[in-house]
């Protein structure tokens, strides 16, 4: 079925994804953020109605801490997530579920911890500079 989707997108036939595009393809295949469990989502649910944001700080490396928060927005009227994966990048997005902004939590992690053990970018210097 995936290729025949490949064949009906024209853009792709005229464009093949390049090396780069393979290997993003490839890395983002790999991290599985699965499905948040039902006592996960309770227990976020309940410190955002208790605290306005769930919070955890998860010290992965002598010294270097990884925050993450999951927070309420106003989105015209309706009620989106904001998750903020900080260490040493800070990454975030809003998404309109809990569980969605709680696979984001996942994937950010995995990355920021990928980035700095596999391509050795902390982000006080640049690849070039290590």
């Amino acid at each position: 079925m995936r290729w025949l989707l490949h064949l009906l997108n024209p853009f792709r036939l005229l464009n093949p994804p390049s090396r780069r595009e393979r290997a993003a393809q490839k890395y983002f295949s790999q991290i599985d953020p699965g499905q948040p469990d039902n006592d996960r989502v309770a227990e976020i649910t309940t410190a955002i109605e208790q605290h306005g944001q769930w919070t955890e700080s998860i010290e992965w490396r002598i010294s270097t801490v990884m925050d993450s928060r999951i927070e309420t927005v106003d989105r015209d009227g309706t009620t989106w997530y904001r998750v903020t994966v900080k260490c040493c990048y800070e990454l975030s997005s809003e998404c309109p579920t809990l569980p969605r902004a709680i696979q984001y939590q996942r994937v950010y992690a995995t990355l920021i911890g990928d980035m700095f053990w596999n391509l050795g970018w902390p982000s006080w210097s640049s690849r070039f500079e290590l």
